[in-house]
């Protein structure tokens, strides 16, 4: 029998579109095997359709139109019904041994359900990644897949469950994640409820990426602080995301993780940059949509000599202060800075994001830059910077004595 109640995941469903609701941009599902295979779909409405892998031992069932044969396939439209008709969609993989990652995101899901992915067969299963989908369960069989390293519940779960305020201790106990993301409205509480204080001490050798995002926190927490000191503890993170938190300042514990090589706390409302003079080899720092920062580099900076790319699309609040804020760093620059050589010297070769103008696909962000981008007065390739008269004079030394890239707006 094709659909085996032992490998078949049952999906409640309502609307004339899957995955996700008709006409949305977003909404998916994805598979990676690690060997050609295939994910067959019955749709309720007498429809069987098989999709094979392809070359690139996936398939992904995608709210886009463009359908890529090896990879990935359109929505399925239905003809009978409307937006209100119930259905049973049933997804069966033929060799469920051969998954090693699955990935649930941003509408997939229509209706309110517990996920109904079975987890005992999928033992090679390595990446777990559920997004956006307000979940009322899942099958606890997944906390038994040894291969797991990636494990991603990021607003996942409705109110309620006990992924919802807190990370359960089971999920973290003898774990060796490389990766975890956990959204889920952490903040605001102490660190024993929440538990965001048995991170460390359970995954502090193996956590290379650590995405916190959408929690809520502040700098309090209950009267615990804005991260856990034990935080210092997680001894190979390269990668830390904060964005979409309520923090004024970067905890201060940040300032311990030296193995961090990206950092994005972009969408708070930081106020200050706080201190971050000991990531000697952070490599990318992410401030963005951040209104009430400072628009003066911090002296700290000249200790961060591997720093290539920044972003900070929509901070400073207005074009007065992001102006000030391109001031600060040319000044930084041209003290800090070789006029000549190879881009891979401290500060030259940066790449710097202040917002973008509008173009077909993405909206204008950021404040718009002024002046006429052209060289200053007194300016010499290679031995004289001149006299800039504007930011976008200095921009243009930047990018010309300096190597910088600089994306910006103009309109």
């Amino acid at each position: 029998m094709i659909f085996s109640y032992s490998n078949t995941w049952n999906f409640l469903h309502k609307g004339m579109q899957f995955p996700g609701p008709a006409g949305a941009t977003s909404g998916q599902i994805r598979f990676i095997f690690n060997s050609p295979s295939s994910v067959i779909v019955n749709y309720g409405d007498g429809s069987l359709i098989t999709y094979p892998t392809g070359t690139a031992n996936r398939v992904q069932l995608d709210a886009g139109t463009n359908s890529d044969i090896t990879a990935s396939f359109p929505k399925y439209t239905y003809t009978q019904g409307d937006a209100s008709t119930i259905r049973q969609i049933k997804i069966k993989l033929p060799e469920p041994e051969k998954l090693i990652s699955i990935s649930i995101d941003s509408n997939m899901l229509t209706m309110q359900q517990s996920l109904p992915v079975r987890f005992a067969q999928l033992t090679n299963l390595g990446t777990l990644a559920l997004v956006n989908l307000q979940l009322t369960g899942i099958d606890e069989n997944y906390l038994k897949l040894n291969n797991i390293t990636f494990l991603s519940l990021r607003n996942a779960f409705q109110q309620g469950t006990r992924y919802y305020g807190s990370i359960p201790t089971d999920m973290l106990t003898g774990k060796k994640y490389t990766t975890l993301g956990y959204a889920s409205q952490l903040g605001g509480k102490s660190f024993s409820q929440s538990n965001l204080d048995q991170i460390a001490p359970n995954l502090g050798s193996t956590l290379v990426t650590l995405a916190l995002d959408g929690n809520n926190f502040t700098d309090v927490n209950g009267t615990d602080g804005a991260l856990p000191e034990n935080f210092s503890d997680l001894k190979v993170l390269t990668t830390l995301n904060l964005n979409s938190n309520s923090f004024t300042a970067p905890p201060a514990v940040i300032n311990s993780i030296t193995s961090l090589i990206s950092l994005t706390i972009s969408i708070n409302p930081l106020a200050t940059w706080g201190n971050l003079g000991a990531l000697i080899n952070l490599n990318t720092l992410s401030l963005a949509s951040c209104p009430l920062l400072q628009p003066v580099v911090p002296g700290y900076f000249a200790s961060l000599t591997k720093l290539k790319n920044l972003h900070f699309a929509g901070s400073f609040g207005n074009t007065t202060n992001a102006e000030a804020f391109i001031s600060s760093f040319y000044s930084f620059v041209t003290t800090n800075t070789a006029l000549t050589g190879a881009n891979t010297l401290p500060f030259r070769g940066m790449t710097i994001v202040i917002g973008n103008n509008a173009s077909d696909n993405v909206s204008a962000s950021g404040h718009i830059i002024t002046g006429t981008y052209q060289a200053p007065t007194g300016y010499v390739q290679g031995s004289n910077n001149g006299t800039p008269g504007s930011a976008l004079e200095m921009i243009y030394v930047l990018e010309t004595q300096y190597g910088h890239k600089w994306t910006y707006r103009t309109a």
